[in-house]
């Protein structure tokens, strides 16, 4: 049994095999974004006459991490269409779709709540910290809610194309 999940580990951490990238690409998706709204941001404001001023550094953190946030939102959508068309194409149990979709539901609202939390925060000491927990739990559910989509959905879909082969 160990040495099926050791070939199932080997599968999503191994970027030569097709698993990598169906499980990984949602997940990088959002770290890109935010990383190119920072990159632009720093670069703007480095070119402008203010400089990196108090201001401009909480205006550029609700920036990126509002970014990030809205990204694992995408994230939640894309795994909630994905349950659903799975379900209909495969007659899953019922009870497993529900409970699927109602966790990327409750994900959705925890992204949203961040996104709101995130604007909120701003305007108070300690933002840059309580955004970065924001954005860690965020990245925590979307990676969960990966996890969720891989194993019940996408693995055995894999699987069947391999042995087809």
């Amino acid at each position: 049994m160990s040495s099926k999940n050791n070939m199932n580990l080997f599968r999503l951490l191994w970027p030569g095999t097709i698993y990598f990238p169906i499980f990984w690409f949602p997940l990088l998706i959002p770290l890109l974004t935010g990383f190119i709204v920072v990159l632009i941001d720093g670069l703007l404001l480095a070119n402008s006459s203010s400089g990196f001023d108090k201001l401009a550094i909480l205006g550029f953190g609700t920036t990126a991490f509002t970014t990030i946030q809205t990204s694992f939102l995408s994230t939640d959508v894309w795994a909630l269409t994905t349950i659903l068309m799975s379900s209909a194409k495969r007659q899953l149990n019922g009870a497993l779709v529900w409970g699927h979709s109602f966790a990327v539901i409750i994900g959705l609202f925890v992204h949203l709540t961040f996104i709101v939390a995130t604007k909120l925060l701003s305007h108070f000491p300690y933002f840059f910290w309580w955004s970065t927990f924001l954005a860690l739990v965020g990245f925590i559910g979307a990676f969960w809610i990966r996890g969720v989509v891989y194993n019940y959905i996408e693995k055995f879909e894999l699987e069947a194309v391999a042995s087809s082969e």
